[in-house]
């Protein structure tokens, strides 16, 4: 494998964040001449939900997935198997399969863009609720694209798994972060006043309650939180009322 991709995996491996690990790749791609980078996934549903990464100018094609009706053509047409596929204005002869008017105005709205090459590689198949994968390009002509870009296309599937990979990771941290618990009036009560610096017992006197009642409402709110301990829950409870 080639070294420098081999590096970059593993810096997308250990890298904090999303936005983090998308620049690294962005940057590693670009010494293979690759500057024109989209990451789209499909969420079956109705209707559908797209999570679409770009290179190119205003993120494009993002605000088109707001669309209901937004079909991006390699991960509706080409994500049946892992077999890479050429895509853009150079391989069109290749593509005819799926190439309908909707798909041309597509390839020709990339390629306003420079972008005429690239090399599509999936890296979740249909049939899992949720599908999609990298595409990769540049300005190159056909000839020149199979000479440079074709020869990684191993390694460059490698590193797109790896990447894929660990976008999930976050995604599904971040859906886990959005189907918590909500707080119940106690629990949320009971942090306002422990963010006031009173004490359990200060709490159960002012509420009128048992103070091992407090310490219940307490330990509800930590566990639903993901605090460790009182003074975390407050920070997180506050960081949350303000959002």
């Amino acid at each position: 494998m080639d070294r420098t991709i081999l590096e970059c995996a593993y810096s997308i491996e250990t890298a904090k964040t999303p936005d983090v690990a998308w620049a690294r790749m962005l940057d590693t791609l670009s010494r293979f001449k690759l500057d024109k980078v989209i990451y789209a996934t499909r969420d079956d549903g109705s209707p559908p939900h797209w999570n679409v990464r770009s290179s190119l100018p205003n993120s494009w094609p993002r605000e088109l997935a707001k669309d209901p009706e937004f079909i991006e053509p390699f991960v509706s047409f080409c994500c049946a198997t892992f077999e890479p596929t050429k895509v853009g204005a150079e391989y069109l002869d290749l593509n005819d399969h799926y190439i309908d008017d909707y798909t041309r105005n597509y390839i020709q709205a990339a390629s306003a863009f420079d972008w005429h090459a690239g090399i599509g590689i999936p890296t979740a198949l249909k049939g899992s609720g949720r599908h999609g994968g990298f595409i990769l390009g540049n300005a190159m002509k056909r000839y020149d694209f199979e000479r440079c870009v074709m020869p990684l296309a191993d390694d460059l599937r490698t590193l797109c798994l790896v990447a894929n990979a660990r976008f999930e990771t976050w995604r599904k941290g971040e859906v886990h972060q959005d189907v918590v618990r909500p707080l119940s009036p106690r629990e949320i009560q009971t942090l306002e006043m422990l963010s006031r610096g009173l004490r359990p017992k200060q709490i159960a006197d002012e509420l009128g309650l048992k103070e091992s009642s407090v310490r219940l409402y307490t330990k509800n709110a930590r566990s639903k939180l993901g605090a460790s301990n009182n003074n975390e829950a407050v920070r997180l409870f506050i960081d949350r009322q303000h959002k």
